[in-house]
């Protein structure tokens, strides 16, 4: 499902990944109301191919998914694309939100994701003066 309008190049772009439909389309909904373009995945493999062939600036993903999981996912992201900003979301234990920290991510987001965090989160990653770390 890519959420793109069409002229929106000049927009960063955003890849969300969740194997929960119903949580993706609650973000991608989140991401439509305050105008922010993104390309949404249900599968992290067609995620993962979608973000090595296309420029990406921000990728939310879920960590615990079937095919691919938040380590194998934020580690083949950084491999292909190292400058992406990764936000990890995971509705289990905050200390292995860290680990993914750990692994690359630059947030880890405990779900269900408060909109405005997400938002907040989001702004930061993108603003141009961006150092990679949000603390």
């Amino acid at each position: 499902m890519d959420t793109n309008p069409k002229g929106s190049e000049s927009f960063a772009k955003i890849v969300v990944i969740d194997d929960d439909r119903d949580n993706l389309a609650y973000l991608v909904a989140l991401l439509s109301r305050k105008e922010i373009p993104c390309s949404a995945f249900s599968h992290s493999e067609d995620a993962l191919e979608y973000i090595c062939a296309n420029p990406v600036s921000v990728v939310v993903t879920d960590v615990f998914m079937p095919e691919v999981d938040g380590v194998q996912l934020i580690t083949a992201i950084k491999g292909c694309r190292p400058e992406v900003v990764v936000i990890a979301m995971s509705g289990y234990q905050e200390s292995y939100l860290r680990c993914m920290e750990a692994l690359g991510a630059t947030a880890g987001l405990s779900k269900p994701v408060d909109p405005k965090i997400l938002m907040a989160t989001l702004a930061r990653c993108l603003d141009p003066d961006f150092t990679g770390k949000l603390c």
